[in-house]
């Protein structure tokens, strides 16, 4: 056995292979067993850490192009979209008798319980 190193794996494929078997040394001959499991489980560790790191960055992404869109396309609707003159205004009715008018309403007063009770 030559006492030259391998260079570092840049996957986690052998160290997986290292982490079932403990076969060859994945860092080489000079490398002690805690030193390759070390590496292995820091290498494994990462890689899963790095794949939930791409995700949370492409949700992201996603993120920042509907926020996009929504806001080109809300600004674009403001700009354009008038909206229709009024004609005449008519004066609103009093509150009191408006509301005993709702009241008196036999399906609104049949609605009523149930969205005091949400």
């Amino acid at each position: 056995q030559s006492l030259v190193t391998k260079p570092l794996p840049s996957t986690p494929g052998p160290c997986s292979e290292w982490l079932k078997e403990k076969g060859e040394n994945v860092l080489g001959n000079l490398t002690s067993i805690v030193q390759n499991d070390a590496y292995c489980h820091c290498m494994t560790t990462c890689d899963e850490a790095c794949k939930v790191a791409d995700q949370r960055t492409g949700f992201e992404w996603v993120g920042w192009c509907f926020a996009g869109w929504f806001l080109i396309s809300m600004l674009l609707l403001v700009l354009h979209v008038r909206e229709k003159p009024k004609l005449n205004t008519v004066a609103s009715p009093p509150l009191v008798p408006a509301m005993l008018n709702t009241v008196q309403n036999g399906p609104f007063r049949i609605l009523l319980p149930a969205w005091a009770a949400d």
